[in-house]
């Protein structure tokens, strides 16, 4: 289809072939096909059932599978984050899965320091009780140790304090 020059905002790919799909990527990425913020949607990379309800089942297309994790090393500096879907240990409605993986370059969701400052927080929308709280969220951090070992979320929300 004729997209006028723009690039993709989502490209759904349901692959067999790994040479085949990995060419296909290189091209997208070389052409800048996909748009920055743009989505991948990989078919097929759930498990089906093997062998019985107890076996923990099998790859249905390792393809699909091993082209995500070839795309996060080969476009590294994309930071590329995946959102998978699908149920590998048979506990859905149906035995048989073939789920979607969902691939996107990250996005920073920093807020700007003004707007902590100035406590401009959209319509309508209530922010932090403080500048500090605004920042501190947003800094970089290991996960507390009582989030770690499953505390509720008021214990959680004690501990950043």
């Amino acid at each position: 289809a004729d997209l006028g020059g723009e690039p993709f905002g989502l490209l759904v790919l349901d692959c067999h072939h790994y040479p085949a799909t990995k060419q296909l990527l290189k091209n997208v990425l070389r052409w800048r096909l996909l748009r920055r913020d743009g989505m991948l949607f990989l078919h097929d990379t759930g498990r089906h059932p093997a062998g019985g309800a107890n076996s923990s089942g099998v790859i249905h297309q390792p393809v699909e599978r091993l082209i995500a994790m070839w795309l996060e090393r080969y476009d590294c500096a994309a930071s590329w984050q995946r959102l998978v879907v699908h149920d590998d240990d048979g506990h859905g409605a149906t035995p048989t899965r073939h789920g979607v993986t969902v691939l996107q370059r990250k996005v920073s969701l920093a807020v700007p320091q003004r707007v902590c400052q100035q406590g401009a927080h959209g319509f309508g929308g209530t922010g932090p009780e403080s500048v500090r709280e605004c920042l501190r969220v947003q800094t970089r951090h290991q996960c507390s140790r009582q989030a770690a070992r499953g505390y509720d979320a008021d214990d959680i929300a004690d501990d950043f304090e």
